[in-house]
């Protein structure tokens, strides 16, 4: 992920999500590009709200679909930009229109279509 906000912003953002997330969120390899910054999001845990799953079922140490929603909502309420591997978000209501066509992404296999807001046990925790 790539974006115009400070550093003190992204972990602000992080901060706010983790609020629902229960702490789970991390952040790693955040370098500065000029004036932007690119890193990568996270889990502490990946048995914990947040934790990927592939299309087998095996657990994936990366942060959920619902996690990068969460901590690019935080992030775009303040004016900024978001490059991400899947869409540019200028705002937070191109966050909300592109999210649902991002989150039904297949990320499985041809054979085991497995949709990217599918690919987390964060419904099945609560």
């Amino acid at each position: 992920m790539i974006t115009n906000a400070s550093s003190e912003q992204i972990v602000s953002a992080i901060a706010a999500a983790n609020k629902n997330f229960g702490g789970n969120i991390k952040i790693k390899n955040i370098k500065p590009v000029g004036k932007r910054f690119n890193f990568t999001l996270t889990v502490n845990n990946s048995k914990n709200k947040g934790g990927r799953i592939s299309h087998t079922g095996r657990r994936v140490a990366a942060l959920c679909f619902h996690g990068h929603y969460g901590v690019m909502a935080e992030l775009l309420k303040n004016p900024c930009y978001i490059k991400s591997c899947h869409a540019r978000y200028n705002n937070l209501q191109d966050l909300e229109s592109v999210a649902p066509v991002v989150g039904n992404k297949n990320i499985g296999s041809q054979c085991n279509y497995l949709a990217m807001e599918d690919a987390c046990n964060c419904g099945k925790l609560e």
